[in-house]
């Protein structure tokens, strides 16, 4: 990916290029082959791109296919620098298909970027017609704000023709009004993937829309194969209106992959929008990807069971406390549509695992055996406790006797892992 935050402007102009004797005159599908393995390799290309003629076009292809537009003082504005470069070469500006653009604290913590640009960043949407993925990661506001993203922004984002795109992300992005998420999925036929994290809409106007039922023709709206959603725990969080709008079933019902964030307890009112997200898409989601945090508990809050590939990465102080009702209670297991389940502990105790009682292992194991194909089981815990071996090999065979018949069965893996548990516990709130 192209940074213009820290190569500043990458320059191909013609006169630039060395023209070697030694590629000259090389099969195309060998060029393109040799820069295919140099993909992500930034410098490799550029100097290929620089040093060959024949290189030119496959690496210059590679290098601005992916943008990503970040602030890192003292370097120069990297928005100006990228527009100027693509209204002085309009190819580039076709060659991307990936624009990821940040915010930055300009003259305080309540000024930014995204607030005062009304030329820049729409400008260079407009431009980038070949646009296949964009992601937009707004700034956190230490008080609340009832937007973070200046109108001229919003309206590139959503009226902006961009017949190719197929993913759009937001991050931290806080929304005047719910009609502008909407709007977001309206008349963008080739979309597949969306990510919400902490998207908010203002609390003021979000109470006004509810409840939401406006009638939009189904064949101005996508069906989307991949979600990924974090709500956030602040009054405002526009996903449970979207999940209860007429037109849900529709943008919704044909998932594959979803990757959900229950960054509460699993009790938390997201439980519910889980739920009717897995019961819309049942009969066609593949994968899922869960975060959260599991305290003991005998509700039947949420069941992921309908799902043949899991991961699921929780933390916990009881270690697997209330781990086994997520699997329970809703959908015939019978019907055994789990094929491969990976469980990713975290733990601060690293005595906890020896503390779990035993009829929550005959819970877990109860259901792992339903499992067709795997069931990995991870432990994530303090590096010095993996250190020693005899707790490594202690922990191992704690979930080996816990889960009892699914080792039985031979399609159980246990594995102790030492890890920054302060990064393994926030990895359910990192940007994507």
């Amino acid at each position: 990916m192209s940074d213009f935050s820290s190569a500043g402007v990458i320059s191909f102009a013609d006169e630039e290029v060395t023209n070697a004797a030694w590629g000259d005159g090389l099969p195309q599908e060998l060029v393109d082959a040799i820069a295919d393995e140099l993909e992500g390799q930034d410098d490799a290309l550029r100097n290929a791109s620089l040093v060959n003629q024949s290189f030119h076009s496959s690496c210059q292809k590679l290098l601005f296919s992916r943008i990503e537009l970040k602030f890192r003082r003292p370097r120069p504005n990297p928005y100006i620098q990228f527009h100027r470069l693509i209204l002085d070469s309009p190819r580039i500006a076709a060659l991307v298909k990936t624009l990821r653009i940040h915010d930055f604290y300009g003259g305080g913590l309540e000024s930014t970027w995204f607030l005062q640009d009304d030329i820049l960043i729409p400008r260079i949407i407009e431009l980038l017609v070949n646009l296949t993925s964009i992601t937009v990661v707004a700034a956190r506001f230490i008080t609340r704000r009832s937007q973070n993203l200046s109108s001229a922004i919003r309206a590139s984002l959503f009226y902006t023709p961009l017949p190719r795109l197929t993913s759009i992300s937001l991050v931290n992005v806080i929304l005047p009004h719910f009609q502008e998420l909407v709007d977001l999925l309206v008349d963008r036929p080739a979309l597949k993937e969306v990510k919400l994290l902490d998207v908010l809409v203002h609390a003021q106007t979000i109470a006004h829309s509810l409840p939401y039922h406006a009638v939009i023709d189904s064949s101005r709206l996508p069906q989307l194969s991949s979600l990924a959603v974090r709500m956030s725990q602040l009054n405002g969080t526009p996903f449970e209106m979207l999940m209860n709008s007429s037109f849900s079933t529709h943008v919704f019902g044909h998932l594959e992959r979803l990757q959900f964030y229950l960054t509460c307890t699993p009790r938390s009112v997201h439980s519910g929008s889980l739920q009717k997200l897995l019961d819309m898409s049942r009969n066609t989601l593949k994968e899922l990807v869960l975060y959260t945090f599991i305290e003991r508990s005998t509700e039947n809050f949420v069941d992921i069971s309908c799902v043949p590939r899991i991961t699921c990465v929780f933390s916990t102080y009881d270690f697997i406390g209330g781990l086994p009702d997520l699997f329970r209670g809703h959908y015939n297991h019978d019907l055994r549509r789990m094929e491969d389940v990976t469980l990713r502990v975290v733990s601060l105790d690293s005595q906890a695992l020896n503390r779990c009682p035993v009829e929550i292992w005959e819970s877990l194991d109860d259901l792992m055996v339903r499992v067709k194909n795997r069931v990995n089981f991870v432990v994530v815990t303090e590096p010095e406790s993996v250190g020693r071996r005899g707790n490594k090999h202690l922990d191992k065979q704690k979930v080996k006797e816990g889960l009892r018949r699914t080792n039985l069965m031979g399609i159980l893996d246990v594995e102790v892992i030492g890890g920054d548990l302060r990064t393994e516990l926030e990895r359910g709130y990192s940007t994507l």
